[in-house]
């Protein structure tokens, strides 16, 4: 019989691409942490505890920071931006995300309230 030593330990015992449905899951579509452990054992058969589930998210944003700073340095440098906001309700409350546009990639920010200078701000 050959075996052969496993690659590096890793401290997570999930994969890119489940990892990646747990974060479309909770923060893309907003689905409630526990709502999310509830889907996960339902479609893929996982148990998952509400802490883990915030541990990879927690993971996603770490991984994402780089990349999400560099565009953000790509935005203040641009000839041009172009603003954009798309509003939603979460929970009764109104949430805007923002969106800088120019012809490189950006990131888009969501904010909690509107710009305060914005046309349908009423205040």
């Amino acid at each position: 019989m050959t075996t052969a030593e496993p690659p590096a330990a890793s401290r997570w015992s999930f994969g890119p691409r489940f990892q990646a449905a747990v974060v479309t899951l909770a923060v893309r579509n907003r689905v409630s942490r526990r709502d999310t452990t509830e889907l996960a054992r339902e479609l893929f058969g996982v148990e998952l505890s509400t802490g883990t589930v915030d541990a990879i998210i927690q993971r996603a944003g770490d991984a994402l920071a780089g990349p999400y700073t560099e565009l953000e340095q790509r935005i203040k440098t641009a000839a041009a931006v172009n603003i954009d906001e798309t509003g939603w309700k979460t929970c009764g409350g109104s949430r805007t995300l923002w969106g800088a546009l120019s012809p490189k990639p950006s990131p888009p920010t969501p904010a909690a309230t509107q710009y305060p200078h914005s046309p349908d701000h009423r205040g």
